[in-house]
């Protein structure tokens, strides 16, 4: 393959065109002490930077807005650079000749810790940051390269160098919007903007603040707001508002990042290490590339990115080829990105109480193309659109995973991935699976409690999950066996239910409050700030429904859901304090089950005791291994997952004695 280049018009310009990206190794240094990882061997950080270039005029590049407005060098062409990691193994040849690149969130990597158990807060170069091994023990090759703007330069994260618009050579002036749930009981409070403000005059920017979102937000003087530079305000927190106050800062910005060459840096990164030649380090001694498929994982925010990514086209190169062969998105839900917009916040994704009416969750929902359900106007009846629209019409589909926990069914409305607005199924295309991880939050393990949660954090660990359907994705790309069924929770048999019906039917656990609203969606007019609801019908919440212990009935069961110690929820909710009610953000909760009969009736708990439940170790155990035979005959759960979960169980300490 070519290495890939910017369009210009005529033959013989196009001759003379050098690569989109020019990329530079600074740094490298064994991985992991040096340990060996089975056929794959030793393992290699190589750490530098990419120098990218994008052509305005080409057609692949039309999409990134205010791309018109960057400044240009002589011949042309928008330049910006990107910090790059890649994670290889010593011996290329040794290999498995896949790339997966993992899509970073803010600016830190998550492959690592959602299919190795790696730790969030763990030194990637000491030897513990392999975690079990799995990816290397599996050959991949792996690449991270930064892509969000407006992220501070930082030695701990990938960051990025592009351009600022500009009108006629001056300033690009607009107005932008801040919000502001500071969830703290401090007073002042600070907040810092994503773009400098080009006017410290109070008179050209507006403050609010309200209890929840449903409220009237109320207008604060100059007496209660200064700025105290072009990047800060503080904010004096008037009385009757607590720590969950949302402020809400309207002003006149200045010097917008492009945002979306994110969307292109990625892409033309990718593309580059798939092609040959001398800068390319993932190439053989003949120059030729040893990478066959690429893989894109992104998860949350990244997930979100790379849903906008197949949306807005970025998954065909300059030269038309297909980018990534396979994706596994994670937890998005139904939403994209506020990335390729002018005044762009990458950082921003609606919840029920935080970033509520942000761009990047509207219409279309769905990898099928469907007619826009909230048009208005007879002329946009007909929109029809889907998440795959684009690149099935270039021809440049990859093969999708979509996961989702139960926590975005309550704050990213993920039901609407595979229902339409009614909770009637749409097709799901064949190049794509959907699934739910019952019962489990957003995050995962690795997700951190926080202090306005009125719960226990849900402990449930969704990476042996991400391990199975990574191997199926992996053997979809390369030799076309088609992975498992989608498992997602449908109305039509009842386990896709309202809030209301859900809040009807959870068990009566004591002091437990079930929330009585989730994330709801309008319509919004975005051409005005702050924006307005167009007045179409909203979108109530679905959410997956449970069973007499309130765990998820749908999607895919872990043990610890289908053998359970406890209730886990993909909701949480805020305490007292913090706009007590309201969801704790995307956080999940945990109630354990009382540990014998006459405490479970002495609480009035109507769900059975671990002593009623199982009546020994003996009984525990081979409920957890009938559990896993049962995920592992799907392909849903890999066989040393399930031989660690069994062992887990053995050597668990069982709150009833029996005749453990």
């Amino acid at each position: 393959m070519n290495e890939p280049r910017t369009w210009i018009p005529g033959a013989d310009r196009m001759a003379a065109e050098a690569a989109t990206v020019r990329l530079e190794i600074t740094q490298r240094e064994s991985a992991f002490d040096g340990q060996r990882f089975g056929d794959a061997g030793a393992y290699e950080w190589l750490r530098g930077r990419v120098f990218g270039k994008l052509d305005p005029s080409h057609p692949s590049n039309a999409a990134v807005a205010l791309l018109d407005l960057a400044p240009r060098n002589v011949e042309g062409y928008v330049e910006y650079w990107s910090d790059v990691v890649i994670l290889k193994p010593v011996q290329m040849s040794s290999a498995n000749r896949i790339l997966l690149y993992d899509v970073l969130n803010r600016g830190e990597q998550k492959a690592l810790t959602a299919f190795n158990d790696v730790p969030r807060s763990t030194n990637l170069l000491g030897p513990d940051a392999a975690g079990n091994g799995f990816l290397m023990r599996r050959g991949y090759t792996m690449a991270w390269s930064g892509w969000q703007g407006d992220l501070r330069t930082s030695t701990e994260l990938l960051c990025t160098g592009f351009p600022v618009a500009q009108s006629e050579g001056k300033p690009f002036v607009g107005y932008s919007r801040e919000e502001f749930v500071f969830d703290s009981l401090k007073n002042p409070l600070v907040g810092t903007l994503t773009y400098p403000a080009h006017t410290l005059d109070q008179n050209q920017a507006t403050l609010t603040v309200r209890r929840n979102n449903g409220e009237t937000a109320r207008r604060l003087d100059a007496m209660h707001w200064c700025f105290l530079s072009q990047w800060q305000i503080e904010i004096r927190v008037p009385d009757g508002f607590d720590g969950g106050a949302i402020f809400e800062f309207i002003y006149e910005a200045k010097d917008p990042v492009v945002m979306g060459l994110g969307l292109a840096a990625i892409r033309d990164f990718v593309s580059s290490l798939r092609s040959g030649g001398a800068a390319n380090p993932l190439r053989d001694a003949a120059g030729m590339p040893m990478i066959d498929h690429v893989l894109g994982f992104g998860t949350s925010q990244s997930g979100r990115v790379l849903r906008d990514f197949l949306w807005q086209d970025f998954n065909g190169d300059v030269t038309g080829q297909r980018v990534f062969d396979g994706l596994f998105i994670d937890a998005a839900g139904s939403r994209k990105s506020f990335v390729n917009a002018v005044f762009g916040q990458p950082g921003r994704f609606s919840r029920q109480h935080e970033d509520h009416s942000y761009p990047g969750d509207q219409f279309p929902f769905s990898y099928a193309a469907r007619p826009d359900p909230k048009s208005k106007s007879k002329s946009d009846s007909d929109r029809v659109d889907g998440i795959l629209r684009a690149c099935t019409a270039s021809q440049t589909c990859p093969k999708i995973m979509h996961t989702d926990s139960s926590s975005e069914y309550w704050q990213a409305r993920a039901a609407l991935v595979t229902s339409d607005e009614d909770g009637v199924a749409i097709d799901i295309p064949e190049s794509v699976r959907v699934y739910l991880y019952a019962s489990v939050q957003h995050g995962g393990p690795a997700a951190r409690a926080t202090p306005i949660c009125r719960y226990p954090i849900n402990p449930l660990n969704d990476t042996p999950l991400h391990r199975a359907l990574l191997v199926a994705l992996e053997e979809w790309v390369t030799r076309n066996v088609a992975p498992p069924d989608s498992r997602v929770p449908r109305v039509a048999d009842g386990t896709l239910v309202s809030i209301e019906q859900l809040v009807q039917a959870f068990p009566a656990i004591p002091d437990c409050t079930v929330p009585r609203s989730g994330n709801e969606l309008a319509s919004w007019d975005d051409s005005t700030l702050p924006p307005k609801e167009t007045g179409a019908r909203r979108y109530l919440p679905l959410v997956p429904s449970t069973d007499a212990d309130g765990n998820d009935q749908a999607g895919i069961r872990l043990p610890a859901v289908s053998v359970p110690v406890g209730t886990y929820t993909g909701w949480n909710i805020r305490r007292d304090g913090y706009a007590p009610g309201q969801l704790a953000s995307v956080r999940g909760s945990f109630f354990p089950f009382a540990a014998t009969k006459a405490e479970r009736l002495a609480n009035a708990d109507p769900r059975p005791s671990i002593e009623e439940r199982y009546p020994s170790r003996d009984a525990y155990v081979q409920a957890v291994s009938d559990a896993t035979a049962a995920l592992c005959g799907a392909r849903l759960l890999l066989e040393e997952d399930a031989l660690r979960m069994i062992d887990e169980a053995r050597q668990s300490t069982h709150p009833h004695q029996g005749d453990c």
